[in-house]
């Protein structure tokens, strides 16, 4: 178990024990701050009726962002408001720019996070190996790219979560990521005190490794990187169907 210092921040457990009795979280949330089509309100609403007992609001963010003082004040007032209802944190998703580990977020933001997901959305120069664009990269030459940028946000940046890893290769490509990458990935994380996240949105049932998560027994932080109130609690349904492969 990671546990991480300050009595706002999330718990991170290990992948059997989520899977045993901890399945009902949701770590990964947009709103209509950002490119969501839903309030803060309305996910906390139908957090409820789905029985969650945390959730964790996590914008896509820039270095530029202006908006995301009034979002952290926002989100404290409601845990205020919901304080008997429900545990509520607020965090950022933020890209890797480059294999140095640097994030598209201030410090600011690094410090006043609750959870910060680290994520693969594009390939700086330096991975294109050659080829003009990631669209333009062959299916292996992608999957070390966005491996040695997985490997950057582990060890190199203040990311607290590996958003969806192997994500971008599953979307392009609709296969699985390479199993020695994700593999290599996982026991990274452990190693450096980060949780894999299981994300509902890109790790399609049929794509995901029952048998290595639970071998190998990670921290996982889930999340249904849910863009509307519909998506909510999506992750849930996607760890049950887990449960009965185990």
């Amino acid at each position: 178990m990671i546990m991480n210092s300050g009595s706002t921040k999330p718990v991170f457990f290990r992948f059997n024990d989520v899977l045993k009795d901890r399945p009902d979280r949701d770590f990964h949330i947009h709103t209509n701050i950002t490119d969501g089509s839903s309030s803060l309100e309305e996910y906390i609403e139908k957090a409820l009726s789905l029985h969650l007992p945390e959730i964790a609001f996590t914008e896509h963010v820039r270095r530029s962002s202006p908006w995301y003082h009034s979002f952290v004040e926002r989100v404290e007032q409601l845990r205020e408001s919901y304080k008997n209802k429900i545990r509520i944190f607020h965090g950022i998703e933020a890209k890797i720019l480059n294999l140095q580990g640097d994030l598209d977020a201030t410090d600011e933001m690094l410090d006043t996070a609750e959870l910060i997901l680290g994520s693969v959305h594009r390939f700086p120069d330096s991975c294109l190996q050659g080829f003009r664009t990631m669209d333009a990269l062959p299916p292996s030459a992608f999957a070390d790219s966005e491996f040695r940028l997985s490997l950057a946000i582990i060890k190199e940046s203040r990311a607290t979560v590996l958003a969806h890893p192997g994500g971008m290769y599953i979307r392009k490509f609709n296969e699985p990521f390479p199993r020695n990458y994700l593999e290599n990935l996982i026991d990274l994380a452990s190693k450096y005190d980060t949780a894999i996240e299981i994300n509902s949105k890109y790790s399609k049932d049929v794509l995901f490794d029952v048998g290595m998560f639970s071998r190998l027994n990670p921290c996982i932080s889930p999340g249904s990187d849910a863009h509307t109130i519909e998506d909510l609690g999506s992750v849930l349904q996607f760890m049950r169907s887990m449960q009965q492969r185990l």
